[in-house]
């Protein structure tokens, strides 16, 4: 039983300083000046000679979201019992808050996943040329992450606008939308054409290496043709030149532009 009542406790009011009562063997109550009333446990853990102190999250009192003087003599006896049997019970309870949060921040990655530009990055590291099996070349990959650069400053003093797929870097791909795909092309769109269909290309890339599939993403073939994003066809032959007539042009082409001086 404890060794205060609970009207006896009561009759504790605030004082100019703050004052601790004891109300049972290892549990004391704080009065503050404001009137919180704070319940701490003193307990010595088995094999050690320091006595420690843990505060009870709960204020002591009869309103909802407040401790009991029974309850909080039960919660007392019961982490001394654990300190007596060698088991700090406060530092297990910081561990497991710990690992709890470590669990809910893995959750919340799982569900939203990594970001545009992580996984950018891993798709001009991974990715292999249908072609030949290569790596992207060193050009190709330095375009591609221009593209989610931020505007920046150069040592010249130059100003350089922020990449046209930067404004949606950081936003985890799996969370994309139709819209915020659509109004990316249309900003890069007001200042190049070119830049917006170029970056458009680089997004349905990474959203295909990765699998993802946007409702009414406007890249996408099934998306109908009035609502689609139409990215303009390279012109000229894709056919490289044969190794033996490629001889021959640049001869050609040498003797026109000396003729041209003479």
């Amino acid at each position: 039983m404890p060794l205060m009542t609970v009207r006896a406790v009561e009759a504790y009011r605030p004082k100019a300083e703050p004052y601790k009562i004891t109300l049972d063997r290892g549990l004391q109550l704080r009065v503050a000046p404001d009137g919180k009333r704070t319940l701490l446990v003193r307990y010595t853990v088995k094999g050690s000679n320091t006595e420690r102190q843990y505060r009870l999250p709960q204020e002591h009192g009869d309103a909802p979201g407040q401790l009991k003087l029974s309850a909080a003599c039960a919660e007392a006896g019961r982490i001394r019992t654990l300190a007596r049997q060698g088991v700090d019970w406060t530092m297990a309870e910081d561990t497991r808050l710990e690992a709890e949060a470590s669990t809910r921040a893995a959750a919340l990655q799982r569900r939203d996943g990594p970001t545009l530009e992580v996984e950018l990055r891993d798709y001009v590291e991974r990715k292999r040329r249908a072609k030949d099996g290569l790596a992207l070349k060193a050009r190709t990959k330095s375009d591609y992450l221009a593209a989610i650069e931020p505007p920046r400053v150069t040592k010249g003093g130059t100003k350089r606008a922020a990449g046209p797929l930067h404004p949606i870097a950081h936003k985890p791909l799996a969370n994309l939308t139709a819209s915020d795909i659509r109004a990316t092309y249309e900003a890069a769109a007001r200042r190049s054409l070119r830049r917006a269909e170029y970056a458009m290309q680089i997004l349905w890339a990474v959203l295909r290496w990765n699998g993802v599939v946007i409702p009414g993403n406007p890249l996408g073939r099934e998306t109908a043709g009035r609502d689609r994003i139409t990215i303009t066809v390279a012109k000229g032959d894709p056919v490289p030149i044969p190794p033996e007539l490629l001889g021959g042009l640049v001869a050609r082409r040498r003797e026109g532009t000396l003729a041209g001086c003479g």
